[in-house]
């Protein structure tokens, strides 16, 4: 009976009382999730962010090129097996994302391959994307049994999926990788979908029959997620995923009594499909190239006795890539370690964490993935930018908390709890009678913080559209010539730009919708503000001025112009050219270079000799044009130089002397 009478309470005060009085005290109604418009205003926004800037240009460096190139072989050779790029092997990567490019091409043979194998990308987005949500899913009603919220209530749980999905797509060092063809982007699908799988299985449950069935499926699709990481990528995520398994068995007592041995078995089972066949095949077939790619690719990049991609790079870079890349979910989470260290007390911290790991195992999970990912990473001999990627869900996911929590409950709010609750349940039966100086303070800063995030973002789209304009009518960009002196070493000045009215349109769309999300009266306003400026801005640059973009980054006119020289030629020596450039050459002259240089990785060895270049009669040279570092013998005569516009390096093409035909 009392429940009737509180709701009909409840809805008495919602008609009668004005809107805006109402939403004043109503903690509910500034959830992003609560305004149907708005969220999917930001869900079309978010969606475009991670559409717009894969299809539509040619393969950009720096790891795109070699592995369209392998997808590329594929179809010409029918090559499953073994990745080749440009006639040789490469086996720094497991072949999972070149063959789901491949399959992709060929169930679209009338589209350009490097388009359609990049369908790859927007699948392994999609399963990034929906782990992601179904991880926020879970921590969100872990959170909400725990009511540990001074005033308000937990977001919704739209709100709460909402915000995780803005946290990963304001996160900066997300908007270079996530749209090329990689094989990091199956890495971190996987990746993803293990964590997802991680939380759900260590997540409370809410009935008896879920304690026994429900570690089964997670288990499932954590191996199936581990397997797609390794037979994507390799050993690091897989190795990461392993270890944050047995972690979690050691420490959360909760997931052992639910099933972990069930969870454990099944995900060992499902992961055996993707971790078996391809090395075992590789292995039979191939010994010394199984050797190549597991001992060099994998144990010498972590250890550091192979000198590979990344292996030069201090923990003072490492650490700063970290933070820039990460933010700014970095700053965040730093920011919610700083406020517990000063809440902390010296011996208090062991028993936050083990009540921690008890209440909310898990969130527990979350922060122990990326924990052990984090030590992975900086630890290991080799480390890139991009080998961030599979972290950053993790990331967003141990911020969340951390963006939306208000404190826990003191004595002071403990003694207005029994008010809290009838406005929670009633709506704004009375407006309270003082408000709170700390808070008012707060919200000032974050609308001082809100406009500023506003105000740069509408000067930074100015900048675009004035750009675009002066380009489609002078053929050169003179306001951010003015504006940025450097940008005649990144793209070309003199460049006539078209764009569809399709694309205008578009563009135009995108405006509207951030307009649309920063106007409304949403919940977490800063973050809102910050992530759908920043997939507007990505998206109307890429809409309006991508193929300015393209003109600087891909090499596709440049070997179009070598293509004549080359083509009646049987072989092709090259020195200085990495994989990249490697497979787009051949992919455009249909030349498969010869490395003057032995090995399989890079430009070679530098010191063994590749007998079979000696034969070449021509020489492709990746260099300095205007300080050429590479001498040429004497018996050889320059006949050809070209260069992606505003790059200092390019090609010169060289003939053995005599060898004219």
């Amino acid at each position: 009976m009392n429940q009737v009478t509180n709701k009909l309470k409840y809805a008495f005060n919602r008609l009668l009382l004005p809107k805006n009085k109402l939403n004043r005290y109503d903690s509910n109604a500034h959830q992003p999730g609560e305004g149907l418009f708005t969220s999917m205003a930001a869900y079309l926004l978010f969606a475009a962010y991670f559409l717009i800037g894969i299809f539509g240009r040619f393969p950009w460096k720096a790891d795109e090129p070699y592995s369209f190139s392998i997808v590329w072989n594929i179809i010409l050779q029918g090559e499953w097996l073994v990745p080749y790029v440009a006639g040789d092997p490469f086996l720094e990567k497991p072949p999972l994302m070149f063959w789901l490019g491949a399959l992709f091409a060929k169930a679209l043979p009338a589209a350009a391959a490097y388009e359609s194998s990049r369908l790859a990308v927007v699948l392994c987005i999609a399963v990034t994307v929906g782990s992601l949500l179904w991880a926020a899913a879970h921590l969100h009603r872990e959170l909400a049994q725990e009511r540990q919220y001074r005033v308000s209530a937990p977001p919704t749980p739209a709100a709460w999926r909402l915000n995780a999905l803005a946290l990963l797509v304001g996160t900066l060092g997300l908007a270079e990788h996530v749209h090329k063809f990689t094989a990091d982007l199956g890495q971190m699908a996987g990746a993803t979908l293990a964590l997802a799988a991680l939380a759900a299985g260590t997540a409370p449950r809410a009935a008896p029959r879920e304690i026994q069935s429900a570690p089964l499926l997670p288990g499932i699709l954590f191996g199936a997620g581990t397997g797609i990481a390794f037979l994507s990528k390799g050993l690091l995520v897989a190795g990461i995923a392993g270890l944050s398994l047995l972690c979690c068995l050691a420490v959360l007592p909760a997931f052992r009594r639910r099933g972990g041995a069930g969870f454990s078995l099944a995900a060992l089972l499902a992961a055996l499909p993707f971790a078996v066949p391809w090395p075992l095949a590789l292995y039979l077939r191939e010994p010394e190239l199984f050797m190549q790619w597991f001992w060099v690719n994998n144990v010498g990049r972590f250890a550091g006795f192979t000198e590979l991609g990344g292996h030069h790079n201090p923990l003072s870079n490492r650490l700063l890539s970290l933070m820039a890349g990460g933010a700014p979910l970095s700053f965040l989470l730093l920011a919610g370690l700083a406020a517990a260290a000063v809440r902390g007390k010296a011996g208090r911290c062991r028993r936050r964490l083990y009540r921690l790991l008890r209440r909310r195992p898990a969130y527990g999970s979350v922060t122990i993935f990326l924990a052990v990912g984090l030590v992975t990473l900086l630890s290991s001999a080799s480390m890139r930018d991009i080998y961030l990627l599979p972290l950053y869900p993790a990331m967003a996911l141990a911020a969340l908390p951390i963006l939306n929590r208000h404190g826990r409950q003191g004595p002071k709010a403990q003694k207005s709890e029994a008010r809290n609750a009838d406005i929670q349940r009633y709506g704004a039966l009375r407006a309270p009678k003082a408000q709170n100086p700390k808070r008012n303070g707060t919200d000032r800063h974050l609308r001082i913080m809100r406009g500023v995030i506003n105000a740069l973002c509408a000067a930074l789209l100015a900048l675009i559209l004035i750009t675009w304009f002066q380009l489609s009518r002078y053929g050169e960009p003179r306001l951010l010539r003015l504006l940025w002196p450097k940008v005649t070493g990144v793209f070309p000045l003199s460049f006539t730009l078209q764009t569809s009215w399709l694309m205008q349109g578009a563009a135009a769309g995108l405006i509207v919708l951030w307009w649309r999300v920063i106007r409304a009266g949403n919940g977490n306003r800063v973050l809102m503000s910050w992530s759908a400026g920043l997939a507007m801005l990505w998206g109307t640059a890429f809409l309006l001025l991508m193929p300015w973009f393209d003109a600087a980054r891909s090499y596709r006119d440049t070997f179009h112009s070598l293509t004549p020289l080359v083509s009646q030629e049987h072989c092709l020596a090259t020195d200085g050219l990495g994989e990249s450039e490697l497979g787009l050459l051949h992919y455009v002259t249909g030349r498969a270079g010869t490395r003057i240089y032995a090995g399989w990785s890079g430009e070679g060895d530098g010191v063994t000799l590749n007998g079979a270049s000696l034969r070449c009669n021509l020489r492709l040279v990746q260099d300095s044009l205007k300080n050429p570092g590479k001498k040429h013998p004497a018996d050889w005569h320059e006949i050809w130089r070209g260069h992606r516009p505003a790059d200092g390096n390019g090609f010169i093409l060289y003939r053995r002397n005599g060898s004219d035909d």
